[in-house]
């Protein structure tokens, strides 16, 4: 079996951190964001993409279109239907709700998620 090296895929298992980062610091600008653009550890690197993935309709396209240029596939439009209605109410939400849990444990349920799509 092969699978698809969409964004989300990049984003949970690539090696080009610098990828990530400037995903995220597109869409902070986009929306305005309060939070410094700077470069993050990795996991919070990887969490904000997720938490900015939940509010930035460009990056929802993005992920939708990929980019082939840079190797990235476009997320097939079922998976990411799931994906998408699933990512706040199942992973997001309770992660804001809930302080004990680490960028790392966000990220766990994030790509559980991903692979039940």
């Amino acid at each position: 079996m092969t699978c698809a090296r969409d964004m989300v895929f990049h984003v949970l298992y690539g090696a080009d951190r610098s990828l990530n980062a400037h995903y995220v610091h597109q869409s902070m600008d986009r929306l305005g964001a309060p939070w410094e653009k700077r470069e993050y550890e990795p996991d919070v690197a990887q969490a904000l993409f997720f938490l900015l993935l939940d509010k930035d309709m460009a990056l929802k396209e993005a992920v939708l279109k990929g980019i082939p240029k840079f190797g990235v596939e476009p997320m097939g439009q079922r998976k990411a239907e799931n994906f998408f209605l699933s990512l706040r109410e199942e992973v997001i939400e309770p992660w804001l709700s809930d302080e004990r849990i680490k960028p790392s444990d966000l990220l766990s349920r994030v790509a559980a998620l991903y692979w039940a799509c």
